[in-house]
Protein backbone atom coordinates (compact mmCIF):
# COMPACT_ATOMS: atom_id res chain seq x y z
CA UNK A 1 0.00 0.00 0.00
CA UNK A 2 1.45 3.11 -1.14
CA UNK A 3 1.05 5.71 2.05
CA UNK A 4 -0.51 9.20 1.23
CA UNK A 5 1.77 12.49 0.82
CA UNK A 6 1.93 14.72 3.63
CA UNK A 7 0.59 17.08 1.28
CA UNK A 8 -2.57 14.59 0.86
CA UNK A 9 -3.57 14.77 4.33
CA UNK A 10 -6.06 17.83 5.44
CA UNK A 11 -3.85 19.85 7.76
CA UNK A 12 -6.93 19.56 10.79
CA UNK A 13 -6.33 15.40 10.22
CA UNK A 14 -2.52 15.65 9.95
CA UNK A 15 -2.98 17.90 13.58
CA UNK A 16 -4.58 15.55 15.50
CA UNK A 17 -2.50 12.44 14.31
CA UNK A 18 -1.01 10.83 16.75
CA UNK A 19 -3.05 12.70 19.39
CA UNK A 20 -4.16 10.88 22.78
CA UNK A 21 -8.32 10.32 22.70
CA UNK A 22 -8.48 8.71 25.68
CA UNK A 23 -6.64 6.16 28.65
CA UNK A 24 -7.82 3.55 30.83
CA UNK A 25 -5.96 1.79 33.76
CA UNK A 26 -6.45 -1.84 33.73
CA UNK A 27 -4.77 -2.73 36.64
CA UNK A 28 -1.54 -3.98 38.17
CA UNK A 29 0.09 -7.08 37.41
CA UNK A 30 2.88 -8.26 39.74
CA UNK A 31 6.51 -9.58 39.44
CA UNK A 32 5.95 -12.75 40.96
CA UNK A 33 2.98 -13.59 38.73
CA UNK A 34 5.04 -12.76 35.75
CA UNK A 35 7.77 -15.01 37.20
CA UNK A 36 5.84 -18.09 37.55
CA UNK A 37 5.75 -18.03 33.67
CA UNK A 38 9.15 -16.79 33.49
CA UNK A 39 10.86 -19.02 35.34
CA UNK A 40 13.86 -20.01 33.16
CA UNK A 41 14.73 -16.16 33.99
CA UNK A 42 16.92 -15.13 36.60
CA UNK A 43 14.72 -13.96 39.86
CA UNK A 44 16.52 -10.39 39.73
CA UNK A 45 15.54 -9.91 36.77
CA UNK A 46 11.65 -9.26 37.42
CA UNK A 47 12.08 -6.33 39.57
CA UNK A 48 9.07 -4.14 39.29
CA UNK A 49 5.26 -4.63 39.45
CA UNK A 50 3.58 -3.42 36.46
CA UNK A 51 1.05 -0.88 35.92
CA UNK A 52 -1.14 -1.51 32.94
CA UNK A 53 -3.02 1.02 30.51
CA UNK A 54 -5.16 1.22 27.20
CA UNK A 55 -4.27 3.79 25.52
CA UNK A 56 -6.57 4.81 22.45
CA UNK A 57 -4.79 7.33 20.01
CA UNK A 58 -5.60 8.86 16.51
CA UNK A 59 -3.69 7.83 13.51
CA UNK A 60 -4.49 7.45 9.61
CA UNK A 61 -5.38 4.55 8.04
CA UNK A 62 -5.89 4.78 4.13
CA UNK A 63 -6.12 8.07 4.05
CA UNK A 64 -9.20 7.89 6.70
CA UNK A 65 -8.44 9.10 9.85
CA UNK A 66 -9.26 6.39 12.68
CA UNK A 67 -8.67 5.48 16.05
CA UNK A 68 -6.16 3.08 17.34
CA UNK A 69 -5.05 1.32 20.47
CA UNK A 70 -2.12 0.40 22.48
CA UNK A 71 -0.89 -1.35 26.21
CA UNK A 72 1.42 0.23 27.63
CA UNK A 73 3.02 -1.33 30.73
CA UNK A 74 4.67 0.77 32.69
CA UNK A 75 6.84 -0.70 35.85
CA UNK A 76 5.52 0.57 39.73
CA UNK A 77 7.55 3.14 41.55
CA UNK A 78 9.68 4.04 38.21
CA UNK A 79 9.59 7.61 37.20
CA UNK A 80 12.10 7.70 34.57
CA UNK A 81 12.60 5.05 31.95
CA UNK A 82 13.62 3.84 28.61
CA UNK A 83 10.82 3.79 26.44
CA UNK A 84 10.96 -0.11 24.39
CA UNK A 85 8.26 -0.39 21.86
CA UNK A 86 6.56 -3.86 20.79
CA UNK A 87 5.52 -4.05 17.03
CA UNK A 88 4.32 -8.23 16.76
CA UNK A 89 4.10 -9.53 14.04
CA UNK A 90 1.29 -10.89 11.41
CA UNK A 91 2.25 -13.44 9.56
CA UNK A 92 0.67 -15.94 11.99
CA UNK A 93 -2.99 -16.35 13.19
CA UNK A 94 -4.24 -12.88 14.89
CA UNK A 95 -5.26 -14.91 17.85
CA UNK A 96 -1.44 -15.98 18.80
CA UNK A 97 -0.25 -12.84 18.43
CA UNK A 98 -2.69 -9.81 19.33
CA UNK A 99 -3.34 -9.20 22.44
CA UNK A 100 -6.94 -7.89 22.92
CA UNK A 101 -6.37 -4.37 24.31
CA UNK A 102 -10.12 -4.02 24.66
CA UNK A 103 -10.35 -7.06 27.49
CA UNK A 104 -6.73 -6.28 28.72
CA UNK A 105 -7.63 -6.45 32.48
CA UNK A 106 -4.04 -6.64 33.84
CA UNK A 107 -4.16 -10.54 33.59
CA UNK A 108 -1.67 -12.67 31.51
CA UNK A 109 -1.77 -11.81 27.49
CA UNK A 110 -1.30 -13.98 25.21
CA UNK A 111 2.07 -16.01 24.95
CA UNK A 112 4.18 -13.87 22.51
CA UNK A 113 2.98 -10.47 23.85
CA UNK A 114 3.80 -11.91 27.22
CA UNK A 115 7.19 -13.41 26.46
CA UNK A 116 9.03 -9.97 25.16
CA UNK A 117 7.08 -7.34 26.71
CA UNK A 118 6.64 -8.50 30.05
CA UNK A 119 9.51 -9.42 30.87
CA UNK A 120 11.17 -6.41 30.31
CA UNK A 121 8.84 -4.13 31.63
CA UNK A 122 9.34 -6.04 34.99
CA UNK A 123 12.91 -5.12 34.81
CA UNK A 124 12.30 -1.46 34.48
CA UNK A 125 11.41 -0.44 30.79
CA UNK A 126 8.13 1.46 29.99
CA UNK A 127 6.58 -0.96 27.10
CA UNK A 128 4.34 0.23 24.56
CA UNK A 129 2.27 -2.26 22.55
CA UNK A 130 0.80 -0.82 19.61
CA UNK A 131 -2.41 -2.82 17.99
CA UNK A 132 -3.26 -3.15 14.22
CA UNK A 133 -5.34 -0.80 12.93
Amino acid sequence: MIEPEAEDIPQEIEARRGQIVSWEYNGTMSRERIHKSFSDLPSDYLKYNLKCYKLVYSTLYREQEVEASALVLIPDSVEKADILAYFHGTALPSDMLVPDFYQFDGSMPRLQLSKAALPMASNGYFVVVPDYV
